[in-house]
């Protein structure tokens, strides 16, 4: 019975070491697991969340090592960015002088900022090519140099924005009347068919075509003002008559003229405020010298275009001329005023326009006087001379490659019957300018287009009258390109 009871207990204590061993290798970690044995809801959850700790645990990890990768890309290209800069400052010395005053540090930053590494890269490279013109601006950013430095410091141009096209199209018209103590004004309201009354609709979609539309407003606005004893013809409209032009098409009007003071100081001003007060535009006349010379800039496709407005039409002078305490049009009697105004535009914007009032009226022949001052305005930096006040067509001349239109003629002036043009400057995305001359006939208060055949009547006129210029089939005005044997 003793040996039963020993043996008894041997075995209980044999179960009990195999029940710790059981219970151990249950909860060690290194025990493997048949994942084909079934598993409990219970142990089913807790695998789960464990899975899911893990997981969030090594996503944050991802997430971490992504934002230190993307923190190292940002500082990388900060750091590409900084190099692009230091490696255009460095090439600032090959830029052709002209150019240095305008390539600031603060502006190679700016384009940097708002244009990205790659336009300075493409610069810089061109700069060491020896392949570097001003161009490249507008090619790598889509804005001039001018136009760049503008937004940098504050846009105060008028931005017309991208065209359609990539076509920039501006339209002039010689001298234009309205008013009521002449022939235009009356019969516009006399034959009740308003502006079909006095143009043809088809001339109206072409002026309404244009980026910007000038005329010559050879009269005053007001509804005072005492007419000028001393003068033969004296022109005033109602300030309600700014309509014409909204319905013309008409952007901005040349103030330059012998008629804008034909009532007086009094209408004058009026004029100056009844063209503001219409949204319009104007140029050339002013409270003083400074506002009558002030040039109107436009911004279009990323150029900067400059309108600059004179008159020498008087040898009699009855217009005052303004002055740093008067008012009065800005006079260009004396060439210096007109070029140190076309230099400051110059340096400021692309492209330079002038829109001036001058020649002998009522005749073809050009003036040695307005030839010489055309050539002393484009060596001050004008790119285009368009001239008005001869109420006849005066012929072109190009010097330098650059267009002087002495005289476009009237527009709608008067009753008689004259050839005149509607012009248009165009420039492409180069930012190369090709100008155009449509005839067009004035006749009995209406303005009309005309036949090819009457087309090429004006032309071959306009070539007649002309020193090296001639208007061609496709209404582009040419250089006659001459050959020495």
């Amino acid at each position: 019975m003793g040996g039963s009871f020993l043996k008894h207990r041997v075995f209980a204590l044999i179960l009990c070491l195999c029940l710790v061993f059981l219970l151990a290798c249950e909860v060690s970690p290194e025990v493997s697991v048949d994942i084909s044995a079934p598993v409990s809801d219970e142990e089913s959850l807790n695998s789960s969340s464990t899975e899911e700790s893990e997981a969030e645990s090594e996503t944050e990890s991802e997430a971490e090592s992504e934002t230190e990768s993307s923190s190292d890309v940002s500082d990388s290209d900060d750091e590409l960015d900084e190099t692009a800069i230091t490696e255009l400052l460095a090439s600032i010395g090959l830029l052709p002088e002209e150019d240095k005053p305008l390539v600031t540090e603060e502006l190679i930053r700016f384009v940097c900022e708002t244009k990205g590494r790659g336009a300075l890269e493409g610069i810089t490279a061109s700069l060491k090519e020896g392949s570097y013109t001003r161009e490249l601006w507008h090619d790598k950013t889509g804005d001039t140099l001018h136009v760049l430095r503008e937004r940098m410091n504050g846009v105060t141009s008028i931005e017309l924005g991208q065209t359609e096209s990539g076509l920039i199209s501006l339209g002039f018209g010689g001298d234009f009347s309205f008013c009521d103590d002449y022939v235009i004004g009356p019969a516009y309201y006399e034959r009740g068919k308003g502006l079909d009354g006095i143009m043809d609709s088809e001339i109206v979609e072409l002026m309404k075509a244009f980026d910007v539309m000038t005329l010559n407003n050879e009269f005053c606005f007001s509804d005072r003002g005492t007419r000028n004893p001393n003068k033969s013809y004296t022109f005033r409209a109602p300030t309600n008559r700014t309509f014409i032009y909204h319905d013309m098409g008409v952007d901005v009007l040349g103030l330059a003229n012998n008629h804008v003071f034909d009532f007086g100081e009094t209408a004058f001003y009026d004029t100056l405020d009844t063209v503001d007060a219409a949204g319009l535009q104007r140029i050339g006349a002013g409270r003083d010298v400074d506002e009558a010379r002030k040039p109107l800039y436009y911004i279009i496709n990323g150029r900067k275009i400059a309108y600059i407005c004179g008159s020498r039409a008087e040898k009699v002078y009855h217009t005052p001329i303004a002055t740093e305490t008067s008012p009065g049009v800005f006079g260009i009697y004396d060439d210096a005023m007109m070029c140190q105004t076309i230099e400051e535009a110059k340096a400021n914007s692309d492209i330079v326009i002038l829109f001036v009032h001058w020649g002998a009226e009522n005749e073809t022949y050009i003036e040695d006087i307005i030839r010489k001052q055309g050539k002393n305005y484009i060596n001050s930096g004008a790119d285009v001379i368009i001239g008005a006040h001869a109420h006849n067509l005066q012929g072109v001349e190009f010097y330098k490659g650059k267009l002087i239109a002495y005289n476009i003629g009237n527009y709608l002036f008067n009753a008689k019957d004259r050839d005149t043009v509607l012009m248009s400057v165009e420039i492409d995305g180069d930012g190369e300018i090709t100008s155009r001359m449509l005839p067009l006939k004035q006749k009995n208060c209406y303005l009309s287009m005309l036949s090819e055949k009457e087309q090429q009547r004006v032309r071959d006129h306009i070539a007649s009258i002309s020193v090296n210029g001639y208007v061609a089939s496709d209404n582009v005005i040419r250089e006659v390109i001459s050959v020495d044997f």
